[in-house]
């Protein structure tokens, strides 16, 4: 039993590995190809008809999104093989926090979706890897525009009990269905997803020795909440 769970940790070792250069390997191609894509869009290679600016919009959606793929199967690999470190550091939380709404306030307006800010009177300075929790923040917040109906409003509610920081991504959108099922749920607005965000924000935050809890109603929306211990920057 010792001997084949050896040789399973190696195989997926060795999974991982390859995932990882194919992942990389693709990357650049298809940035090529979003980056061509937004060229003739723009006029680089002269005026495009109705019909043809059309189809360079589909072939960069496409790219875009398979980019967006090719970089979460990276990450994925990353936490997998256990080489994706976190680089921590003092951070303005209420600030940060207040950054990344303001972000993704853009693409909810687009659909017609307000977003509401609702933090604590105070939220404190945390030794926290600010990109990775950005990577977080960002997939579940556009995950609840992507499953929100316009003129519906999403909620991020920050607060500290004791010694955790609370954040709650709110969305009044379709709810998730028992059991758990994400091929089940269709976005309102025809956007895609990959699948493999949650699972790398529940690495993230757990790398950060924090939890992330789902709560939902099919039909009446979800709420993620994000608890992260709050390590307070040393004193000099």
């Amino acid at each position: 039993m010792i001997q084949q769970n050896k040789e399973l940790e190696e195989l997926n070792d060795q999974k991982n590995e390859l995932l990882g250069i194919a992942a990389h390997d693709i990357r650049n191609p298809l940035a090529l190809i979003q980056g061509y894509a937004d060229l003739l869009l723009i006029g680089a290679g002269g005026a495009l008809s109705p019909p043809q600016t059309q189809l360079v919009e589909r072939v960069r959606a496409s790219s875009e999104f398979m980019l967006k793929l090719v970089n979460e199967m990276l990450d994925f690999s990353k936490i997998e093989s256990g080489t994706l470190t976190l680089d921590v550091a003092p951070t303005d939380i209420g600030e940060f926090l207040s950054n990344n709404v303001g972000m993704n306030r853009f693409h909810a307006e687009k659909k017609s979706i307000g977003i509401e800010w609702k933090p604590a009177t105070a939220l404190p300075m945390m030794m926290v890897d600010a990109s990775k929790l950005e990577q977080v923040f960002n997939n579940l917040i556009t995950n609840a525009i992507k499953f929100s109906k316009s003129e519906t409003t999403i909620q991020v509610v920050a607060r500290t009990e004791g010694t955790r920081l609370i954040v709650d991504v709110i969305d009044e959108g379709l709810g998730i269905p028992k059991p758990f099922q994400t091929t089940s749920v269709r976005s309102t607005g025809g956007e895609k997803s990959t699948g493999l965000g949650l699972a790398i924000c529940q690495k993230i935050i757990g790398g950060h020795d924090g939890r992330i809890v789902v709560e939902s109603e099919v039909g009446k929306g979800s709420t993620f909440r994000v608890e992260l211990p709050i390590v307070e920057p040393p004193t000099r």
